[in-house]
């Protein structure tokens, strides 16, 4: 007799959703880390700038509220 290989059971459906949810919570958690970190390099861009500009964040500040209230 003769045995054929069987193929590869799948998961069931249940199963499959479970892991793709697992997948995406942790690809958001990423995503919000992600977002965290570019939001942290941002800021240190933007004090860079700041001192390189020879000002203070504050005195930046006082000059973006200034143009708001002018426009």
């Amino acid at each position: 007799m003769i045995k054929m290989p069987r193929g590869s059971r799948k998961k069931p459906i249940e199963e499959q959703i479970a892991d793709v949810e697992s997948k995406i919570q942790e690809l958001q958690t990423k995503k919000k880390e992600l977002l965290e970190a570019k939001e942290q390099e941002d800021i240190r861009r933007l004090l860079d700038a700041v001192k390189e500009a020879g000002t203070t964040p504050e005195e930046l500040v006082k000059q973006l509220l200034s143009q708001n209230e002018n426009q």
